[in-house]
């Protein structure tokens, strides 16, 4: 503990006269998918939109807490956009992807989404049922939403809602992953989330911001029959800082806390199975030549959601044939991460990852390469009676 108390009171030390971010600590900005605002102009049109992205990410870990792996493909959302009202719009088409390797599509599935938004002169308000806007838009940290699941898990169904006003801006969602069902039992399953940003100072030079983050998973259900697992509930938060100096040098700290309730029958009455806590730090450094990053994780019995970051939790996720623990975890990241911006709709990402487990005394890293292509072209009007 003696080291960790060190190291708040150093990062600290150093928070008060460098920077941080408002979005994620990683630069995702790239690879996520941008939604158009909705305004008056649009009402009547017809656009054609599709979201491209391919990927290629090599894992190169051999730790007994999480084995590499490489996720390579692309994935495709075509989609025609309807604006039959100002504030509203309605989208269909399809989401499509494909890994490579695999003789078959990953998944196909059809695309819908219905959204409102409401735009005043100080605040906005916007919500979205169906395919909401999904994975990296959600800007969480990494141990609690890992990078790969952006892949692994691309498109989310659900009801999502933001709110933004000059000093503060929040979000909520529930991705519904799986139906509960009687026959065969089947519990229910979603992924869910709700987060604030409050800007204390943003000055041209200078920021000061707090963030609050909070996700949710639930597997189970009322009356299930079967020889299904107890109900859970598990929860994955933090609460950090962060500083911005010049639009350039960053850095943030978040304080973590997951907690597993478990249900073994109807009664609603649960226990707490394990609890856990721990430290995240991030100093950041915008360079022509690409981001520079340096991350510092300690944690003690955490473990995130299903969409966490596997690397950064207590629970082996490595195919050792039996569930290993690791109460302790303690890593250091150098990060590079470089955009090449071609055209306001097409980007290449490259980032390269390494990592020491001060732990185990392991280095490991990871690599990848991204494409991201977005075009929007209007088609007609059509008016709605």
């Amino acid at each position: 503990m003696r080291k960790l108390y060190l190291f708040l009171l150093f990062f600290c030390f150093n928070f008060l006269f460098f920077c941080s971010y408002l979005l994620a600590q990683l630069p995702n900005q790239s690879v996520t998918e941008k939604l158009i605002n909705i305004d008056s102009t649009q009402k009547d049109n017809v656009y054609f939109s599709c979201f491209t992205k391919g990927y290629f990410r090599n894992n190169e870990y051999f730790s007994p807490v999480l084995l590499g792996e490489t996720i390579f493909g692309y994935y495709v959302s075509p989609s025609f956009v309807y604006h039959p009202y100002q504030n509203f719009s309605i989208e269909i088409g399809a989401n499509i992807q494909k890994d490579f390797g695999n003789p078959d599509f990953t998944q196909v599935q059809p695309r819908f989404r219905m959204r409102y938004a409401k735009y005043f002169i100080k605040d906005s308000f916007e919500i979205i049922l169906g395919n909401i806007h999904a994975n990296f838009a959600h800007q969480l940290i990494e141990p609690l939403y890992a990078f790969e699941q952006g892949y692994k898990r691309p498109f989310e169904n659900g009801l999502q809602l933001k709110y933004k006003r000059k000093k503060w801006q929040a979000e909520t969602w529930i991705d519904w992953q799986k139906q509960l069902a009687q026959n065969p039992p089947t519990q229910e399953v979603f992924w869910a989330g709700f987060k604030m940003d409050f800007s204390l100072l943003d000055r041209k030079k200078f920021g000061l911001y707090i963030t609050n983050q909070n996700t949710f998973f639930h597997q189970g259900g009322q009356d299930i029959r079967g020889n299904t697992p107890p109900a859970t509930t598990q929860l994955a938060t933090t609460i950090g800082l962060k500083t911005l100096f010049n639009q350039k040098l960053s850095a943030e700290i978040y304080g973590l806390y997951s907690q597993k309730e478990v249900f073994p029958d109807s009664t609603l009455i649960s226990f707490t199975e394990t609890a856990g806590n721990g430290i995240y730090g991030n100093i950041k450094l915008k360079t022509k030549v690409g981001d520079f990053l340096v991350n510092y994780l300690y944690t003690n019995n955490f473990r995130p959601t299903n969409v966490g970051g596997a690397l950064y939790g207590s629970i082996s996720a490595a195919q050792t044939g039996s569930e290993r623990f690791f109460r302790f975890r303690e890593l250091i990241f150098l990060r590079w991460c470089k955009d090449f911006k071609l055209s306001e709709n097409l980007t290449f990402t490259l980032r390269v990852e390494p990592y020491y487990d001060i732990r185990l005394k392991l280095f490991e890293y990871n690599y990848g390469f991204y494409m991201s292509f977005q075009p929007r072209f209007f088609l007609r009007k059509i008016k709605f009676e």
